[in-house]
């Protein structure tokens, strides 16, 4: 692309459900980027607040659509539908975009022009971790696999399934080509609806990882990711559609152990979250499934634990419950 060629255009997409705290500043954020969107499109999710308000304030710098409440696929891909610029960036309601957050984007797309899909660092609140400020990509457990501002070297489908490592909507912006191949949201996840996107997306295009900060994302009680058990559920689900519906993929990639590791993962995760939820039988019934899915030496072993750890602590508190309560 030469100097002269005009600078790709995005359009940006804010799904919204009750986000009047927040939506102002994230909108904000996109009108104060050094490359300007070529139109901000919000999506009313059904709000019951007052995110009509906060929309009105910026009328006539922003597209404005209500829906009835569908879930945030629906939200996004009405945004898509009404979308027409090159490319196609995500924001969600409560996050905070840096200035230059499009600019380095679309800067990455004109040095690979062939690339349709870009991502880049954020920073986040954890509860979890003392609600300290983190760097997304610094608790990654394959950060390793990673390669940085240039196209991905290993195959971005295998990395994804390994990890989630884009994180949140917020970080990605996709070439309108690679949407028309992949069509829009899976409405059935109400969520991880983006990972299962990003999956998809990974069996028509590369990625471009940014290692720079470029966004502040925002983590409260309102969070949908906040329902692990729900987030999981859905998860595990999402591996099962990949696995099937991509089965030739999968097979000409020699991908099917990765695959079934994940699912297996998932399932030995969700058999934690029951337990620490006194869903004991579920717990258990997820170990189960967890070995099965993937029956090797490695699940042998995470099975063999989560049964011997989980079954003490309840025989353990079994034994205290009669010593203190059965007098």
């Amino acid at each position: 692309m030469t100097e002269n060629t005009a600078k790709p255009t995005v359009s940006v997409i804010i799904p919204v459900y009750n986000g009047a705290q927040y939506l102002g500043r994230a909108i904000q954020s996109v009108l104060s980027q050094t490359h300007p969107a070529h139109e901000i499109i919000i999506i009313d999710d059904g709000s019951f607040d007052a995110t009509p308000s906060i929309m009105e304030k910026f009328k006539g710098r922003i597209i404005a659509k209500r829906i009835p409440n569908s879930g945030p696929a629906v939200a996004r891909n009405v945004g898509i539908e009404m979308s027409t610029g090159d490319y196609v960036a995500f924001l969600d309601h409560d996050d905070v975009w840096f200035k230059t957050k499009l600019e380095k984007q679309v800067d990455a797309v004109i040095r690979y022009p062939e690339i349709g899909f870009v991502c880049t660092n954020f920073t986040v609140r954890y509860p979890h971790l003392r609600n300290r400020m983190v760097v997304h990509f610094s608790i990654l457990k394959n950060s390793k696999s990673l390669n940085f501002n240039e196209p991905l070297k290993q195959n971005a489908f295998k990395l994804l399934i390994e990890e989630h490592f884009i994180g949140t909507s917020s970080a990605v912006m996709i070439k309108r080509d690679v949407i028309k191949k992949v069509g829009l949201f899976n409405p059935i996840y109400r969520s991880t609806q983006d990972y299962d996107y990003w999956v998809r997306c990974s069996l028509v295009t590369n990625f471009i990882v940014l290692s720079e900060i470029l966004f502040y994302k925002k983590n409260h009680v309102m969070n949908i990711s906040q329902n692990t058990v729900r987030t999981h559920t859905f998860r595990k689900d999402m591996l099962k559609e990949i696995i099937i519906n991509h089965g030739n993929y999968i097979h000409q990639h020699h991908f099917e152990d990765i695959c079934m590791q994940a699912l297996a993962d998932c399932y030995f995760f969700l058999g934690n979250l029951h337990f620490e939820a006194a869903q004991i039988f579920e717990a258990y019934r997820c170990y189960i499934r967890g070995l099965w899915t993937k029956p090797s030496p490695k699940n042998l072993g995470k099975f063999t634990w989560a049964f011997f750890k989980k079954t003490t602590r309840l025989l353990t508190f079994n034994l205290l419950s009669r010593k203190n309560f059965n007098k």
